[in-house]
């Protein structure tokens, strides 16, 4: 077909290549002064997932827990706020924005995303001299928190904030601060070059949310296709289109606490088939504390 069908087969091979260059690079940043555990995790995100993750980090980014207080993070996200905003929101200015699920007519409520969030932050605390006074794993089972092996299943963390009205129980994710010291909250996200990612400032188009679902088809297609021994060449189909960006969430916790040791068991799997670990902190002071996590996945 000429120039044309050269160029777009030249452009979408560079898109394919320029996605596979992205997928290999880990952001290089900055250390965190006094940092006592960290951890980051890697994420294909569509635009509501790195949106909400966004709006959160401006206001869990740098939180202080005092000696001897509670820390409960959907206070921290500030969800009591938003009980008035539309749970179909699309703009970022009025807070978190709705996602686009399994029905393209249809948005689902606001604030899908955030449990990368506490997952990330619950990961960071198993190794701060922290303790847990609430914490929750998903019902279903996502593979894609457990691509470290490090942290398989058995060590997310959900969260969820009812509508008003709802009968639905509240998911948290609740710390407490055992020593004499302060212990702050360190949450970001940011590109595979290590910039900070912000919230846009306006709102999200509908029309991206029809185009990241009908991108979503594809995907599945493509998997249908590899599990027959088929393809569809990616090329095609460039993955980072539509707002979707590849991001690294990092939480992290510092502090002057000294003289803490942290000892965490494998992840087992128990007679009624969930997973559990057990987790041990000991004090400077002689203090010791013993925490068992298990799962209450339903799939």
């Amino acid at each position: 077909m000429g120039f044309g069908s050269g160029a777009f087969t030249l452009a979408s091979l560079s898109n394919s290549l320029l996605g596979e260059v992205l997928d290999s690079i880990e952001p290089n940043l900055e250390k965190i002064p006094n940092c006592l555990s960290e951890y980051m995790i890697g994420w294909r995100a569509r635009p509501w997932v790195w949106v909400n993750l966004a709006i959160a980090s401006k206001f869990i980014g740098g939180l202080r827990i005092d000696p001897g207080k509670e820390f409960s993070l959907n206070q921290a996200l500030r969800f009591k706020e938003m009980s008035n905003v539309s749970r179909e929101n699309t703009d970022p200015n009025l807070g978190y924005v709705a996602a686009q699920m399994s029905d393209p007519t249809k948005l689902d409520g606001w604030g899908y995303g955030l449990c990368l969030a506490s997952t990330a932050i619950f990961r960071a605390f198993l190794r701060s001299p922290l303790l847990v006074l609430e914490r929750h794993t998903h019902f279903d089972i996502y593979p894609e928190y457990f691509r470290d092996p490090e942290y398989p299943l058995g060590t997310d963390a959900a969260i969820f904030y009812p509508d008003p009205g709802d009968n639905l129980p509240q998911f948290d994710l609740k710390f407490l601060n055992p020593t004499d010291k302060p212990v702050f909250l360190h949450f970001s996200v940011v590109d595979p070059f290590g910039e900070i990612i912000l919230p846009p400032g306006r709102e999200l188009s509908l029309f991206s949310y029809k185009a990241v679902y009908l991108e979503h088809l594809v995907r599945i297609l493509r998997r249908e296709l590899e599990e027959k021994g088929a393809g569809l060449p990616s090329q095609y189909f460039p993955e980072d289109t539509l707002g979707n960006r590849k991001i690294f969430v990092r939480a992290a916790f510092s502090g002057e606490v000294e003289g803490y040791r942290v000892s965490l068991t494998s992840v087992r799997r128990d007679m009624d088939g969930n997973y559990f670990f057990q987790r041990e902190l000991s004090l400077q002071n002689g203090e010791t504390f013993r925490e068992v996590f298990v799962s209450e996945y339903k799939s």
